[in-house]
């Protein structure tokens, strides 16, 4: 773990939406994927992106990818210089230009929305049906309960469009600050005003600030938090109530009834600070998780070792200790000691392991499973209890169905030189590298933890379907290009 520092960014501004003209895409020949284990899904990404760079080019086909239940197809493709967009077998539609950042589908699968280039201007495309012409369209999001909001660009001034209908008009509109509640009930984000930051939450404006960043809705959606910089110091803004000033705010979690745990800077180092009640002072600190219930736990250093901190007490100490998961109100997260990793569960260590991978919890948190290596032995699957070997398989892939009762991840399929997915030990599907790296490039500078959350996503929709399959047996599928 290393260290945090101050994190208050200043949004940049949404830029109009323009055309892609050309995609390179592997032809099918000289592409091989390489004899060697791909255990980390930043290696995976990396590869994608050098396979994308040393492609050959397919000529006409500019894009396409599927809905993440995979039921649905999406493909651009350019012929007569336009762009035409294929949705399954309905009637290609025919544009100027699709700008694909823009292409998104609900979670569940059910609404599409893409912006495209007409002669009178760029449309926001939803649900089939147009919008008005804009100067440009930016950032597009479906929230929880498969609302929709988008920027545009209006002669130059920008509005935040709900559901259909826009707000009034903001200098700037920053970028990646759309935010909804996990209800999906209500809509912030951050617009530009002069040389200051505001916040526009449910349509009203909050005070304006020097700098905003780190939007946060509460777990039920009642409180907005963000950090605000005023002054030249450091505040945590929650509501009309401002916290502060902080030395430093690294990071900050807002919890079930009401509760709030910071991470500040003082003159004697890290400090937790939960429900206004401090902590010791640490050599570093990690994020505060609060469970369902309450209970709230971190990782701290002290000098070379870390600790869990559950509830203010003190753990046994480890070399590392990496994300805290709340399972059923117990805390679950890797550990190091020395040479040895492994999973710990309220407090008890499971086997001794040389490496571990990502954890995969299940819904209700009655099942678990992840990725591990024995000494001088293959990376396999722990679940619940059992051990599956799986050579070469893709850590930050793992997934486990709702029920928690089966498992798939990606791995490497050495006999067929392909990537394939694994259901409950055995390879069931072709993995579509050309459909991944091109999902991938809409988003090439996010976050290795959002690619991983894009691949896991996808490996879910195919274990759902292996199970659908099983329920209603059919002729096998698979997801390769025609």
């Amino acid at each position: 773990m290393s260290a945090y520092s101050l994190r208050v960014r200043l949004y940049r501004k949404i830029h109009v939406a323009s055309t892609v003209s050309s995609q390179h895409k592997c032809c099918g020949t000289g592409c091989a994927l390489q004899n060697q284990p791909l255990t980390s899904v930043f290696r995976w990404v990396i590869y994608l992106l050098a396979l994308l760079a040393s492609a050959c080019t397919i000529r006409y086909r500019v894009w396409y990818g599927h809905s993440p239940d995979r039921q649905h197809r999406v493909e651009v493709i350019e012929r007569g210089g336009h762009q035409h967009l294929h949705i399954d077998n309905e009637p290609p539609r025919r544009y100027l230009g699709v700008a694909l950042k823009t292409i998104h589908f609900s979670e569940d699968s059910k609404r599409l929305a893409y912006a495209a280039e007409i002669d009178a201007g760029w449309v926001m495309v939803v649900d089939s049906v147009h919008s008005r012409p804009w100067t440009g369209i930016g950032e597009v999001i479906f929230g929880p309960g498969q609302r929709l909001a988008y920027v545009a660009n209006d002669s130059g001034r920008w509005r935040v469009v709900l559901e259909g209908t826009p707000s009034p008009f903001f200098e700037a509109v920053m970028q990646g600050s759309l935010t909804f509640s996990p209800d999906g009930r209500r809509l912030t984000f951050v617009v530009a005003e002069g040389d200051g930051f505001r916040v526009i939450v449910d349509g009203e404006r909050g005070p304006l600030y020097q700098a905003i960043g780190a939007l946060r809705f509460d777990p039920d959606g009642k409180r907005l938090a963000y950090v605000a910089k005023h002054d030249g110091q450091q505040y945590l803004a929650i509501g009309e109530e401002l916290l502060g000033p902080f030395l430093a705010l690294a990071d900050f979690t807002l919890g079930p009834g009401g509760r709030l745990g910071m991470l500040v800077r003082g003159e004697e180092g890290w400090r937790a600070v939960v429900d206004g009640s401090e902590s010791e002072a640490f050599d570093n600190i990690d994020t505060i998780h609060f469970s369902p219930a309450g209970r709230h736990a971190y990782a701290a250093q002290i000098d070379s070792l870390w600790f869990v901190i559950l509830n203010g007490e003190r753990g046994l100490a480890y070399t590392s200790v990496g994300e805290i998961i709340f399972a059923r109100e117990l805390p679950v997260y890797q550990a190091r000691l020395g040479k040895e990793a492994f999973v710990v569960v309220d407090g008890i260590r499971g086997p001794a392991l040389k490496w571990v991978g990502h954890l995969a919890i299940s819904p209700d948190g009655a099942h678990f499973a992840y990725l591990g290596q024995r000494w001088g032995g293959n990376i396999s699957v722990f679940h619940d209890g059992a051990v599956h070997a799986v050579p070469r398989a893709l850590d930050g892939t793992l997934v486990l169905s709702d029920d928690g009762r089966h498992w798939a991840c990606l791995a490497l399929n050495q006999a067929r030189k392909g990537i394939e997915v694994v259901i409950n030990g055995e390879f069931r599907r072709p993995f579509d590298l050309q459909e991944l790296t091109a999902l991938v490039m809409l988003a090439p500078n996010a976050p290795n933890a959002q690619h991983a959350k894009m691949l896991r996503r996808w490996v879910k929709a195919e274990l759902e379907a292996f199970d659908t399959d099983r329920a209603q047996p059919r002729p096998p599928e698979t997801f390769k290009n025609p």
